[in-house]
């Protein structure tokens, strides 16, 4: 490695940035993107909540249902506690076969829950056919494995003294962000009525929405309709993320443009200072290639050295971070080469522009400057 004066070492420091920046903006994105298209177990499009803010409208929450189920590009409409992007209350239940109470999560909904967000029935049935006081419950894959109930059907929990019986085993959904685990949940259809939910066909949700206000006007006599689009929500959960993200772009650039910035300048000195070196090289003989080459092996070298001290350094950051989210991407090494290949790939171009241009001087001029 060449000798580092103060100028090589600011610029070194600048590549070492610059490239621990584009391999965690990669990261980031990568991860970002990851939560956008992890399945979450339930379907977020197109499914909007309104909410249940008072009496009568809970009241005529049935009767609204109904009216909304009428229309075409409705798909399915459901009545219910919550929604799984909003979370969910827990409460204290003692399952069959333990010693002592587990804190669940509990959604209390009807019959036409699972099919609105579409959800997976993976063992059993659902609560079609039983009646609104019932005491059959629903419960998902995750309370299952923790209970080590291989065959969950027909097991008791128990609350307040009441049994419930499992009739079905739904699949795992994330209730809330990817940050946290999926945990034991259980539906039953006490009746606790918070939101109405609405699949809307995909393209009529303008049409779809504007009739739902005319019906909850009609129904309830209230003006006012407070609704939530789920997809929205969801991504609400990642704001700060997708702020951090682009914060972070932002300086990956300013730091690109700044130790390019260096490496020209760097650059330019050099090829001043060798002006008479790169004349005699090409008065016997040297073609614009190799001239370019002596050029690129001086400066490469430090871009190259820059991302080793960058990998362990962007390595315990990434890590850092990504350990926020109990579902994430891994730290593969393809996130690293890819960062020293754009770092390299844009040192390269900055120093064959300058150094191109020098070995398309004529050789009498470069002795004659000298």
């Amino acid at each position: 490695m060449p000798n580092l004066s103060m100028q090589n070492a600011l610029v070194l420091v600048q590549f070492i940035i610059s490239a621990g920046l584009i391999i965690s903006s990669l990261v980031i994105y990568s991860q970002l993107s990851f939560v956008g298209d992890k399945d979450l177990g339930f379907d977020k499009n197109n499914l909007i909540a309104l909410r249940l803010d008072n009496r009568n409208c809970v009241k005529k929450s049935g009767l609204l249902r109904e009216q909304l189920s009428r229309h075409p590009h409705i798909q399915h409409v459901s009545v219910a506690s919550d929604y799984p992007v909003n979370g969910m209350t827990q409460n204290g239940y003692l399952p069959e076969g333990q010693d002592r109470m587990i804190s669940i999560h509990a959604l209390y909904v009807d019959p036409f829950y699972l099919e609105t967000l579409d959800m997976d029935l993976v063992h059993g049935k659902n609560f079609d056919d039983l009646t609104p006081d019932s005491n059959h419950i629903l419960i998902n894959q995750t309370l299952a494995r923790e209970l080590n109930w291989e065959k969950p059907l027909d097991k008791i929990i128990t609350r307040n003294g009441v049994d419930y019986r499992v009739i079905g085993v739904v699949g795992d959904f994330h209730y809330e962000s990817l940050h946290k685990p999926i945990g034991p949940v259980l539906f039953t259809l006490k009746p606790r009525k918070r939101v109405i939910l609405a699949e809307i066909t995909q393209g009529h949700l303008d049409e779809a929405t504007s009739f739902i206000k005319e019906k909850w006007e009609e129904v309830t006599g209230d003006h006012f309709l407070g609704y939530t689009n789920i997809s929205r929500a969801y991504n609400r959960m990642y704001r700060n993320e997708s702020q951090f993200a682009e914060k972070v772009l932002f300086f990956t650039l300013l730091a690109i443009f700044l130790a390019c910035l260096g490496l020209f300048g760097l650059t330019a000195i050099s090829a001043t200072r060798r002006t008479k070196e790169m004349g005699i090289r090409k008065a016997l003989g040297a073609n614009a290639l190799s001239v370019n080459w002596l050029m690129l092996r001086q400066y490469t070298r430090w871009v190259l050295f820059s991302n080793v001290v960058a990998w362990p350094l962007a390595y315990y950051l990434m890590r850092q971070w990504l350990e926020h989210f109990a579902y994430r991407i891994d730290l593969s090494l393809g996130f690293f080469l890819a960062g020293s290949a754009i770092t390299l790939l844009i040192s390269m171009l900055t120093i064959s522009w300058l150094a191109s241009r020098l070995a398309r001087s004529n050789p009498i001029y470069c002795l004659r400057e000298e």
